[in-house]
C-alpha cells in the first residue's frame, strides 16, 4: 500500500509561549501611548485559544510595528496551525532577519520547510537552529524526523535521534 504522509504526526508542534512584548525598536514614537496599546493587544493575542483572533492581533502588532521578532515568531506559529505553511515560512524569516540568533525561528523554519516537503533547507535551517542553541531537543526531534522520513537518511536520523534522547531521557517512560 502506499504510505501516508507521517510528517503530520511526527512533527514536534511547539506551543504559543506566553512572555512578556519585547519592544526592540527603540524608536522614539513607541515610547508611552503605543507602547502600552502594544502590550495590550500582545496580552489579548497571546491570551486568546482562537487562532483567527491571535492571528488578527498579531496582524494589528505588525501594522503598528514591523520590527518585533516575537510577534513574527509567533505569528508564523498561528500560521502554521492554521495551514498556512509558506505565510508561516515568511513570519519565521522574519523573525530570524531581525533577530539572527532566534533558535526556536529557525526550529520552526525547518518544521514548516519539511511540511512544504523542502527537506535540504529544512536540515539546514534545524542544523542553524542547534548551532545556535545546541540542547534544543525539538530542533533534533524534527531534525530526526527531517533526516528519516524527507531525506531518507536512516543512520543520520538514528544518530540525531540518540542525541535528542540523551536531551530527553525520560521522554518515554511511561
Amino acid at each position: 500500500g502506499k504510505l501516508k504522509d507521517s510528517t503530520n504526526i511526527n512533527f514536534a508542534i511547539p506551543t504559543i509561549e506566553l512572555k512578556k512584548l519585547l519592544n526592540t525598536n527603540e524608536k522614539a514614537e513607541n515610547d508611552g501611548v503605543l507602547s502600552a496599546e502594544l502590550s495590550a493587544l500582545w496580552e489579548q493575542a497571546t491570551s486568546s485559544n482562537d487562532l483567527h483572533e491571535q492571528k488578527r492581533l498579531y496582524q494589528k502588532i505588525l501594522l503598528k510595528d514591523p520590527d518585533l521578532a516575537e510577534v513574527h515568531y509567533n505569528m508564523g506559529l498561528v500560521l502554521f496551525s492554521l495551514g498556512e505553511y509558506h505565510n508561516a515560512k515568511n513570519r519565521f524569516k522574519d523573525a530570524i532577519k531581525l533577530k539572527p540568533d532566534y533558535y526556536k525561528a529557525y526550529s520552526n523554519l525547518g518544521l514548516v520547510l519539511g511540511k512544504l516537503k523542502k527537506y535540504k533547507k529544512a536540515r539546514d535551517a534545524l542544523i542553524k537552529s542547534i548551532s545556535i542553541k545546541s540542547d534544543y531537543s525539538s530542533a533534533y526531534l524534527n531534525l530526526g524526523v527531517v533526516y528519516e522520513i524527507g531525506l531518507k537518511d536512516k543512520q543520520s536520523a538514528r544518530r540525531i535521534y540518540n542525541k535528542y534522547l540523551k536531551l530527553m531521557p525520560n521522554y518515554f517512560e511511561s
